[in-house]
C-alpha cells in the first residue's frame, strides 16, 4: 500500500504527459487535415494548440508552414521551413516545402536548386523525380529531363506507356534544335528515337522526314511520308513529299522536271487519305495548277462535310475563272499569271486545323515543347478547330504527397 501511494505522483504525471502528446499528435493530425482542406484558418488554430501540447516542434513546424502559407504569410512559412533543415531527419520536408514555395512563386532557378538538394538525400522520392523532370526541361535542361523520366520509370513511379509520353516530346525537341544546327544525322537520330516512343507523333516525323531530304535519303522520305499520310494528312508533310520527289526526278536524266509525274504521284498520296483535310488539300493542289473543273467539285464535298476553308476558297473562284478568260488582245499568259496570284491570295484564308495547346486552346503556328501561353510541357498537337480537345490536366502523372518522406 505504501509503494502504491509513493508512485502515484509519478504514475499520475506520466498518464497526464500521455495524454497531452495524444491531444497534440490529435492536434497535429487534425491541422494537416484542414491544410489539405484549405482551411486556413482552422490548421493557424491547431498549429498553435499542437505547438502547446508537443514538445517536439519538428513536426508542429511543417504544420505551421503549412498554414503560414494557407494565410500568404510566405516569409513566416519560410523560417519554418528553413527551420526543419537544421535537423537531418526533417531537412528532406524542408527542402520539398521551400522548392515548392520557389514554385508557386515564379522563381524556378531557386525551386530547381532546392530539389537538387533533396536528390542528393533522397533521389527515388516521387517528387523529386517529377520536379526535377518539370524544371530541368523548362530550364532547357532536356538531358536532365530525359534522365528523369526514366528514373521513374525505373523506380516505378510511371508505367512504359506514360514514360513514352514524356520522352517523345522531349526528343522531338532535342530533334528540332540539332536541325536548325544543321547537324540532320542528329536530327534524324533522335526523331527516330521519338518515334520509338510514339511511331504516330507528327512533328518527329515531319523532322525526320527533313533531316531524310538533307541527308539525300530521298526513297525513305516518301516512304515515311506516304505512311503518315495515311493517318494524318498535313500540309508540310505534302511539301516535303514534293520536295523529295522533285529531287529525285532531277538527279535522273531520263525524266527531269516531270511535271506531270510529279502531279500523277502527289495525287496518288492524297488519294490514300478520304479525310476532308486531304480533300481541302488535294483541291488547293488543283488549284495551284490552274485545274479549276478539277478543284470544284472535291472543295465542294469538302466543304459539305464541314471545312470552312474549302468555303473560303470556292468564294474565289469566279475570280479565278474571270482572270482565265481575260486573254483577248493580251499575251496569253497574262491570264494564268493573274490567276495564279488570285490563287495565292486565296490560299492566305481560314484554316481547318492547326497547332493547339490541349490545356488552354491557344494556337500556334508550328509545334513547340512548351505552350506560350500557359507553359503547358508537350501539350501542343495538331487537331481540327471544330474537334479541338481541351483537356486541362492535373499537377502531374506523379501523385505529390505531403508527408509521403515520413
Amino acid at each position: 500500500i505504501w509503494q502504491f501511494f509513493t508512485a502515484l505522483p509519478g504514475h499520475v504525471r506520466e498518464r497526464a504527459a500521455a495524454l497531452r502528446k495524444e491531444r497534440g499528435y490529435i492536434a497535429l493530425t487534425k491541422g494537416l487535415a484542414a491544410v489539405a482542406a484549405g482551411d486556413a484558418r482552422e490548421s493557424e488554430h491547431l498549429a498553435q494548440k499542437s505547438k502547446a501540447l508537443l514538445q517536439d516542434q519538428k513536426l508542429t513546424a511543417l504544420l505551421s508552414a503549412q498554414s503560414a502559407q494557407l494565410q500568404g504569410k510566405d516569409e513566416f512559412a519560410a523560417q519554418e521551413f528553413k527551420a526543419l533543415l537544421e535537423d537531418p531527419e526533417t531537412a528532406f520536408l524542408g527542402l520539398r516545402g521551400l522548392a515548392m514555395q520557389a514554385l508557386r512563386a515564379g522563381r524556378y532557378v531557386e525551386a530547381l536548386r532546392y530539389v537538387h538538394e533533396a536528390q542528393a538525400l533522397r533521389p527515388n522520392a516521387p517528387w523529386v523525380i517529377d520536379l526535377l523532370y518539370q524544371l530541368e526541361v523548362r530550364d532547357g535542361h532536356i538531358d536532365g529531363g530525359i534522365k528523369a523520366v526514366k528514373a521513374a520509370q525505373l523506380n516505378g513511379l510511371l508505367s512504359l506507356e506514360q514514360a513514352r509520353a514524356r520522352l517523345a516530346p522531349l526528343y522531338t525537341h532535342e530533334s528540332s534544335q540539332a536541325l536548325a544546327l544543321g547537324q540532320s544525322a542528329e536530327s534524324l537520330r533522335l526523331a527516330r528515337l521519338a518515334l520509338e516512343q510514339s511511331a504516330d507523333l507528327l512533328p518527329a516525323i515531319l523532322l525526320a522526314a527533313q533531316a531524310l531530304i538533307q541527308e539525300g535519303k530521298l526513297g525513305k522520305a516518301r516512304a515515311l511520308i506516304s505512311k503518315a499520310w495515311k493517318k494524318t494528312p498535313h500540309l508540310k508533310l505534302l511539301n516535303l513529299y514534293i520536295e523529295a520527289l522533285k529531287l529525285q526526278l532531277s538527279s535522273d536524266k531520263s525524266s527531269q522536271k516531270d511535271k506531270a509525274q510529279i502531279k500523277r504521284s502527289v495525287l496518288d498520296l492524297l488519294r490514300t487519305n478520304s479525310s476532308r483535310d486531304s480533300q481541302v488539300m488535294m483541291g488547293e493542289f488543283l488549284l495551284e495548277h490552274l485545274d479549276v473543273e478539277g478543284a470544284k467539285p472535291i472543295l465542294e464535298s469538302a466543304r459539305d462535310r464541314g471545312s470552312a476553308r474549302a468555303g473560303h476558297l470556292l468564294t474565289q473562284f469566279p475570280k479565278i475563272e474571270a482572270a482565265l478568260k481575260e486573254q483577248e488582245g493580251q499575251s496569253p499568259h497574262i491570264g494564268r499569271e493573274r490567276a495564279h496570284e488570285l490563287v495565292q491570295i486565296a490560299l492566305i484564308g481560314a484554316q481547318d486545323s492547326a497547332w493547339l495547346c490541349s490545356r488552354c486552346g491557344t494556337a500556334h503556328e508550328d509545334w513547340h515543347l512548351n505552350c506560350t501561353a500557359c507553359e503547358t510541357l508537350a501539350g501542343i498537337e495538331w487537331q481540327r478547330l471544330d474537334q479541338r480537345r481541351i483537356t486541362r490536366p492535373t499537377a502531374g502523372l506523379i501523385e505529390q504527397r505531403l508527408l509521403s518522406s515520413l
